[in-house]
């Protein structure tokens, strides 16, 4: 069954990996005003707790992990998997496992705030979503069972390596480019909260991430195609903007080092 949606562009992307991609990019209310946006910080904050994980929310795990082998696509757009960005990879996972029901096994709300209701509502282009920590830690704690068991580990590989690998490594080398150059990550950053604050984000907004992994985009960030050519740090520019659009406003609304620590336990478990 596919998950009712309200359809965004393409290039505003999606989350992060497993079931950001089961969630979607969520929800605010009126937006951040620049002087509440936090700066990556240069240290690694103390991590909570790691939950006790749920047998069920652990089975589902691995019912997707499973079944990205035999998906497929339950959405309109054009079939970019598996080298595509986070959205056509939620509409392959929700052809194994309805949104609905994977969002019900996390036992805290998903967001602190945002226009969801019974559907993901993906097309506000002033607003974006903040997630709940609590969730954030929550599903770092399933949503890699390979982590915690070896055989699944030895399974999985083949499939991470088919149709995560590729996301994965796109998302961790935005993230590492943001906290080597973090100067240029705060003035995207901010940048994009006062569009957000004033209401005044042009849809196109997300373009010019395109060349976030290029090494000339700092020097250069309105440079475009006049500047950078196909120069794109190695990664399909239209996945680096999604990538670079998540990290900014888990930066915004306060999950950025949560979701780096799950990307971190995905990757090192399959390395």
């Amino acid at each position: 069954m596919s998950p009712q949606i309200r359809r965004r562009a393409p290039q505003v992307g999606f989350t992060l990996l497993l079931s950001m991609a089961l969630t979607a990019c969520g929800a605010a209310g009126t937006g951040p005003t620049v002087s509440t946006v936090m700066a990556p910080s240069t240290t690694r904050p103390t991590q909570p707790d790691t939950p006790e994980r749920s047998p069920d929310a652990t089975a589902a795990a691995m019912r997707i992990w499973n079944g990205l082998d035999g998906s497929t696509n339950t959405c309109s757009e054009f079939d970019y998997w598996p080298t595509g960005g986070m959205q056509i990879f939620a509409c392959h996972v929700w052809s194994i496992a309805d949104q609905a029901t994977l969002q019900a096994l996390a036992p805290m709300p998903v967001f602190v705030s945002g226009p969801h209701g019974d559907g993901l509502v993906l097309d506000d282009a002033q607003r974006f979503g903040h997630y709940n920590p609590e969730f954030v830690t929550w599903f770092a704690a399933h949503a890699v069972p390979g982590a915690e068991d070896e055989a699944f580990r030895t399974v999985s590989r083949p499939i991470y390596d088919a149709y995560v690998r590729y996301l994965a490594e796109i998302y961790l080398a935005a993230y590492e480019k943001a906290r080597a150059e973090p100067g240029c990550f705060a003035r995207e950053r901010d940048a994009y909260a006062t569009h957000i604050e004033q209401r005044t984000l042009p849809g196109y907004y997300y373009e010019r991430w395109f060349w976030w992994l290029n090494p000339k985009f700092c020097a250069d960030p309105d440079g475009g195609f006049n500047s950078f050519s196909a120069e794109d740090g190695g990664f399909d520019g239209n996945v680096t903007k999604s990538a670079m659009g998540f990290w900014v406003r888990r930066s915004l609304d306060g999950t950025m080092e949560a979701w780096h620590q799950g990307l971190l336990k995905l990757t090192g478990t399959y390395p």
